[in-house]
C-alpha cells in the first residue's frame, strides 16, 4: 500500500525470519512432519495470496511473514510458517481444487450425456383378450 513500509524480510537462503519463528524458537515441523494448518492460517494464506500477487519480490516469504504476524496479533497458536511451507500448501490446495473441478466437469458431462440420450419408447403391453375371445359363451 502506498505510504506504508514493506514487510521486513530478513531471510536469506530460505531460513525463517526471527519474527516468523513460533514462540519458544520451535519450527513448524512436528517430528519429521509439518504441523497441520489451522483454519486461521488457511484464511490468512488466501488473504496473503491476494495481498501479494504473482510478480511481487519474495512473494512467498512475504506471505509467510504476513501469516505469522497476523496469527501473532490474534494470539492464536502459531506454527511459524516458512516460505517453503506456504508454497507447498498452495500447491496442495490448487491440486485439491483442480480435482474437485475435474469431478464436477465429469458429473456435468455425464448428466448432459444422459439428458441427450433419447429414452427408449415404452413397450406396448399385449392387448387384453375380449370376453368373446376369451372363450366365454
Amino acid at each position: 500500500l502506498p505510504g506504508s513500509p514493506p514487510l521486513p524480510c530478513p531471510r536469506q537462503g530460505g531460513e525463517p525470519a526471527a519474527a516468523a519463528a513460533p514462540a519458544g524458537g520451535g519450527s513448524a515441523l512436528i517430528g519429521e512432519r509439518r504441523a497441520p494448518w489451522t483454519e486461521t492460517e488457511l484464511a490468512l494464506l488466501s488473504k496473503g495470496s491476494n495481498k501479494f500477487p504473482g510478480g511481487v519480490v519474495d512473494r512467498w516469504g512475504r506471505i509467510a511473514d504476513f501469516i505469522n504476524v497476523e496469527v501473532a496479533k490474534l494470539q492464536t497458536e502459531s506454527h511459524g510458517r516458512t516460505a517453503d511451507e506456504v508454497i507447498a500448501k498452495t500447491r496442495d490446495l490448487r491440486k485439491e481444487l483442480e480435482k474437485r473441478a475435474a469431478r464436477q466437469r465429469e458429473q456435468r458431462q455425464q448428466r448432459a450425456a444422459a439428458a441427450a440420450t433419447p429414452a427408449a419408447p415404452p413397450k406396448a403391453a399385449p392387448p387384453k383378450p375380449r370376453a368373446a375371445e376369451a372363450g366365454r359363451p
